[in-house]
C-alpha cells in the first residue's frame, strides 16, 4: 500500500474502514431489529449497507490522502496514510456516535452526551497509532498474506453475515405459554367509518366478511374512539389509557416505555407477538412496538430495513427535500395484500405456539383509490387548499367506499387463513378502526379533524369462541377504544393492565354490564395542531365539545339529532347538562400542558406527506 499513489491508497483505506463500520452496524441492527427478515433479505441488506458505507468511506479516503500529501509532502508516506485512516475513522465514528450523542442530549443527560460526542476523537487516535504501526512495518518491507482491503472486506463481511443471521432469527414466544391458550388477532382498519360496514345497516359499502363475523360474534353498535387520530387511538387500544393519560396526543408523539401495553403483558405470558402495519403513522419510532417480538413496519420493495440504517436516516430526509412525497408511497405505506402476505408467513410458522397478531390496513385512509377512479386523490393531497367540486366529492366518496370493501376482502383473507390453520375455534378476533372520516359533513372535506361522530364512531366486532352465558350478540351501550385490551385479557383469564382505565366488554354479552361507558374526547380544531385543539365528552346520547383557546362550546342531543346539526349550548333548558359536561372536562383542560415531545423533523415530514400536518 505504501507504494501506491496517495489517492489509490486512500481509497483502499477508506473502503476497508467502511466495510468494518458497516459490519458493526449490521451486528447492532441484527440484535435490535423487529423486522421479520428472511435470510436472503437480511443478506441483501448487509450487501447494500457495506456497499453504501464502504463507498462513502472510500470516497472520503480517496480525497483525503492526496490532500494530506499536498499539505505534508515532506512527511513519511506512512504518516500520510495513517492520517487518512484516522480522518476517515473520525468521520465515520462522528456520524454513528454523534447520532447516539444527540439522542442522549435529548434525554437531558448532558455530560454523557458530551462524553459520547468526544469519543470519535479517541477512536481516531487509536486508529492513528495502530495504522501507523502496521504501515511502518509495511514500509520496512514486512508483507502480510492478505491486503488491507481484502482483510477489511473479510472482517466486515463476516460481521455483516453474523448481523444478517441475527436479523433473520425467528422469535416465537416462550414455553411459558401453554398449548391451547387462545390466540388473539386484532385487525385495525385505518379511517374506516362505522357506516361503511354494512352490518351497521347504512349500506354505503359492501362488507360481507365482516358482516358474517358479526353474526358469529358480538357487534357493538356504539363504539367510539377518544381521539380521531391514528397514533393516539392505537396507543389507547394497546394501553387501555385515554391519550390524555398516555400523553400520546398526536401522530408526532411517542408512547413512553413506562406504559405497559397489551403486547407486553402477553409477551410476558409467553405469547409470540407480531405486528404487521401498513402506514408510517404507526411506525415503531412512535413507541407502539412495545411488547412485539416482530414489528413489520418497513415498506421498501428492496433492501428491507434500509430506513433503519444510519445511511437511511440521511437519505430519507434528502428524498423528501428533492422529491415529491406523494410519488414515494413506498416510504409511507403499503398495500394490505402485502401486509397480509407477511402476516400469513409469520402465522404459519407459529405452529401450536399461542400468539398475538396485530394487522393494520391503510386502504380507507386518504388517498382514496379504485381501479375505475375518475379523481386522482393522491395528486390532490399536494394541494391542501383545493376546493372540491361536487363531481370530485361524489367521486371521492365512491372511491372511499371501494377502499372499505377492499378492506373487507383483506379481513376475509385472514379469516380464511385461520380456517386453513384450524385456529379459528381458538382465536379471539377483534375487528375495529382507529377513527372514521368526514366526507363533507360539517364542511370538513375528506379529513378527520374535529370531534364529530363521523370521525369518532368506529366499527367494533369481536368473535370470542367458547364464550359462555351469552344473552345478546348486539351491544347497544356506548363502548370505547380503551376497552379492547381489558376485554382481550378478560377472555384469556389474565389480570388487567395495572394502569388501565378501560373496562372489559364481554359482560355486555352475558348481561353483567348494561350501562354506557362515557368517553372523554380530544382532537384537532383543524388539520394542523397549530390551529388549536378541542376537548369534549360523549356520554348518554350527549355530545359536548369545548374549544379551550376560543372559549366556545357545542352541545348536541345525539338521540334526537344524530347528525349534530343543532347546537344546544345556548338553550337555557340545557344549562344543567352543559354545566355537568364542563365539570367533567375541566380536569382534562388543566392537563393539556403535559404532553409528550414531538418526533424528529424527518418523522413529521413523513407524517405530513400522509395528510397529517403539525
Amino acid at each position: 500500500m505504501i507504494d501506491h499513489a496517495p489517492w489509490r491508497a486512500g481509497l483502499s483505506l477508506g473502503l476497508g474502514l467502511g466495510f468494518v463500520a458497516a459490519g458493526f452496524e449490521l451486528i447492532e441492527l441484527g440484535l435490535s431489529t423487529q423486522l421479520p427478515l428472511t435470510l436472503p433479505e437480511a443478506l441483501q441488506l448487509a450487501a447494500f449497507d457495506m456497499a453504501l458505507i464502504g463507498g462513502a468511506a472510500g470516497a472520503l479516503g480517496l480525497v483525503t490522502a492526496p490532500v494530506l500529501r499536498r499539505l505534508f509532502g515532506a512527511a513519511a508516506p506512512w504518516r500520510i496514510l495513517a492520517g487518512t485512516a484516522s480522518a476517515v475513522t473520525l468521520a465515520l465514528s462522528g456520524v454513528y456516535l454523534g447520532l447516539v450523542a444527540a439522542t442522549i442530549w435529548q434525554q437531558g443527560r448532558v455530560p454523557a452526551a458530551v462524553a459520547m460526542a468526544a469519543c470519535p476523537v479517541g477512536l481516531a487516535g487509536v486508529i492513528w497509532f495502530h495504522a501507523g504501526y502496521f504501515l511502518r512495518r509495511e514500509a520496512a518491507g514486512a508483507r502480510s498474506r492478505l491486503g488491507w482491503v481484502l482483510s477489511a472486506l473479510l472482517i466486515g463481511g463476516g460481521l455483516g453475515s453474523v448481523g444478517a443471521w441475527l436479523g433473520a432469527r425467528d422469535d416465537a414466544g416462550s414455553s411459558k405459554a401453554l398449548q391451547g391458550d387462545p390466540n388473539v388477532l386484532i385487525v385495525t382498519i385505518d379511517t374506516l367509518r362505522r357506516d361503511h360496514v354494512s352490518a351497521y345497516g347504512a349500506g354505503l359499502a359492501e362488507t360481507p366478511r365482516m358482516d358474517a363475523l358479526a353474526e358469529e360474534g358480538l357487534l357493538f353498535l356504539d363504539a367510539v374512539t377518544p381521539t380521531p387520530e391514528t397514533g393516539p387511538s392505537h396507543a389507547a387500544l394497546f394501553t387501555a389509557l385515554h391519550p390524555l393519560r398516555s400523553k400520546v396526543l398526536s401522530n408526532g408523539h411517542e408512547l413512553a416505555p413506562g406504559y405497559e401495553t397489551l403486547a407486553e403483558r402477553l409477551q410476558d405470558e409467553g405469547y409470540a407477538t407480531g405486528a404487521f402495519v401498513s402506514s408510517f403513522a404507526v411506525d415503531s419510532r412512535l413507541g407502539l412496538d412495545q411488547g412485539f417480538d416482530v414489528y413489520d413496519d418497513d415498506f421498501l420493495p428492496l433492501f428491507r430495513g434500509a430506513t433503519d440504517l444510519v445511511a437511511g436516516r440521511f437519505l430519507v430526509p434528502l428524498l423528501f427535500k428533492v422529491g415529491r412525497p406523494e410519488h414515494m408511497p413506498w416510504l409511507l405505506e403499503r398495500l394490505g395484500h402485502e401486509t397480509n402476505r407477511r402476516a400469513s408467513h409469520w402465522l404459519r410458522a407459529r405452529g401450536d405456539q399461542p400468539w398475538l397478531a396485530w394487522v393494520h390496513y391503510f386502504e380507507p385512509h386518504a388517498p382514496y383509490e379504485s381501479p375505475d377512479q375518475t379523481v386522482d386523490h393522491r395528486a390532490l393531497l399536494s394541494q391542501p387548499h383545493h376546493d372540491f367540486t361536487a363531481a370530485e366529492a361524489d367521486a371521492l366518496r365512491a372511491q372511499y367506499s371501494h377502499e372499505a370493501t377492499l378492506s373487507d376482502t383483506l379481513v376475509g383473507q385472514l379469516l380464511d387463513l385461520l380456517d386453513e390453520l384450524e385456529a379459528a375455534d381458538n382465536t379471539l378476533v377483534v375487528i375495529t378502526s382507529d377513527h372514521g372520516e368526514q366526507l363533507g359533513e360539517h364542511d370538513i372535506m375528506f379529513h378527520h379533524h374535529g370531534l364529530y361522530d363521523e370521525s369518532l364512531r368506529i366499527p367494533l366486532i369481536i368473535r370470542a369462541p367458547g364464550l359462555r352465558g351469552v344473552v345478546t350478540r348486539t351491544i347497544a351501550p356506548q363502548v370505547r377504544m380503551m376497552d379492547i385490551a381489558p376485554t382481550v385479557l378478560k377472555y384469556i383469564k389474565l389480570d388487567p393492565l395495572a394502569q388501565a382505565e378501560g373496562a372489559e366488554l364481554l359482560g355486555y354479552a352475558t348481561g353483567v354490564r348494561t350501562r354506557d361507558l362515557a368517553c372523554p374526547l380530544y382532537g384537532r380544531r383543524e388539520a394542523s395542531l397549530r390551529e388549536g385543539v378541542l376537548l369534549g365528552l360523549r356520554a348518554h346520547d350527549v355530545k359536548y365539545i369545548l374549544d379551550p383557546a376560543q372559549g366556545t362550546e357545542e352541545l348536541y342531543d345525539l338521540a334526537q339529532d344524530p347528525a349534530e346539526a343543532q347546537d344546544l349550548s345556548q338553550d337555557p333548558l340545557q344549562a344543567e347538562p352543559l354545566a355537568q359536561c364542563r365539570r367533567q372536562v375541566a380536569p382534562d383542560a388543566e392537563s393539556l400542558g403535559h404532553v409528550a415531545p414531538a418526533a424528529d423533523q424527518t418523522t413529521l415530514d413523513r407524517l405530513e406527506a400522509l395528510g397529517y400536518t403539525e
